[in-house]
């Protein structure tokens, strides 16, 4: 499932937006942001104060794969806040309960397309997930090639899973078989 929301649809939230914990910043860069690349930001879960600092700084749509089990434990609606901040949001579960698949790469790539030029920010938990969707995605879309990919350090504890990452990309998959 594919929620996306455009920041024209709501707004009445702007209260929303002071819900949510401390934010977990990093004293340099964005607010949980664990990679860059070509403008895109890949990041870990935001707090409501950390989604404003992303309007803050420009960003204009967020990109969240957390499967709906793991969105429904957030102590704020994340949707609220990003629209409370003027942002255009969308979700869709990728790992977790949702596992991994090639359709997951096409819907982001999808996405990517249908948001092309906006600053947009890719995240997931801790950015792992999104690392994985980002990487599968530019190989996907010959960006890369699956042999270049891991140098672009977007992993934020390392390289990236040659399995998981072989589920999201048949590039991928083809390069490095099993």
């Amino acid at each position: 499932m594919i929620r996306l929301i455009s920041g024209l649809l709501l707004l009445v939230t702007a209260t929303a937006c002071s819900q949510g914990g401390d934010s977990q910043t990093a004293d340099s860069g964005p607010p949980q942001v664990t990679a860059e690349h070509n403008g895109i930001w890949l990041a870990g879960q935001p707090s409501a104060a950390d989604i404003q600092a992303w309007a803050d700084a420009g960003r204009t749509v967020i990109i969240n794969i957390r499967p709906d089990d793991e969105v429904a434990e957030l102590p704020f609606q994340e949707d609220v806040a990003a629209l409370g901040a003027g942002m255009t949001y969308v979700q869709f579960g990728v790992g977790g309960s949702d596992g991994f698949s090639r359709s997951m790469t096409s819907t982001f790539t999808f996405q990517m397309s249908m948001n092309e030029g906006a600053g947009i920010v890719l995240h997931s938990a801790t950015g792992r997930r999104a690392a994985y969707l980002y990487a599968a995605h530019l190989i996907e879309t010959g960006q890369v090639t699956p042999e270049e990919v891991d140098s672009l350090g977007l992993a934020p504890d390392g390289n990236l899973d040659p399995a998981v990452m072989r589920q999201l990309s048949p590039q991928y998959a083809e390069a490095f078989p099993e």
